[in-house]
């Protein structure tokens, strides 16, 4: 470098934040049924069932302190919909059929979800700057489910509950990923997340597992 040139400024990486990204969802569900059919109580329990999947988005705002490893909080926002069908059984049968009865559900589920997060920067002035971090929150979902019943004496099938509701949850994730500057406020980043909810929608009890995996764009403002 010539005498008397000052090196160049490196931009600053540190106030607020504005983060925009999309993800593919993939889903692992569980969950326990207690439902009447007639006058009888029908027990079912359906299995974590790998194939639920889908679209996220998210929007989030953040503050990145000042220091070469940082903390960062923000607020996100995040709207996702999975669907899958998942395979269930009820084991004690349902009405007159007293043997274990097959239960389909085509499930469609939509999350809006709100988490106020924390992530750590080791080393926030290298030029890719992997984060990692946790987020707690919740957010307000809806839930269909379509279900049909088979078994030996049920050959053609019987519709055993819908479900079309909507719903309170909480929610808790933890994530990591890198982040790259393609200009001194703009950079593109790839971020990987577990998250899991639980809810109780027509009183049925939940629990929703998911990997999203994704990339998105971020503004320094």
């Amino acid at each position: 470098m010539p005498a008397g040139v000052p090196p160049a400024a490196q931009p600053a990486r540190h106030g607020l934040r504005v983060n925009l990204g999309v993800a593919y969802t993939l889903g692992n569900y569980s969950g326990d049924v207690r439902t009447q059919l007639n006058d009888d109580r029908v027990n079912l329990h359906f299995g974590r069932a790998i194939g639920g999947n889908g679209v996220t988005g998210s929007a989030a705002l953040w503050y990145d302190f000042a220091s070469p490893r940082a903390l960062s909080v923000g607020l996100e926002y995040s709207r996702g919909r999975t669907s899958a069908g998942i395979h269930g059984v009820a084991p004690n049968g349902i009405d007159v059929v007293d043997e274990p009865v097959n239960v389909d559900l085509d499930a469609r589920l939509t999350q809006n979800t709100v988490f106020l997060n924390a992530a750590l920067f080791p080393d926030r002035d290298a030029a890719v700057s992997p984060f990692f971090g946790v987020g707690i929150g919740g957010g307000r979902g809806s839930l269909k489910v379509r279900t049909a019943a088979t078994s030996n004496i049920l050959a053609n099938g019987l519709t055993l509950f819908d479900v079309d509701e909507r719903f309170w949850y909480p929610s808790a994730q933890v994530f990591l990923g890198a982040q790259y500057d393609l200009a001194d406020r703009l950079g593109v980043e790839v971020i990987g997340k577990y998250v899991v909810s639980t809810g109780l929608p027509a009183g049925i009890k939940q629990t929703y597992q998911q990997m999203h995996l994704g990339m998105g764009f971020y503004y320094r403002l």
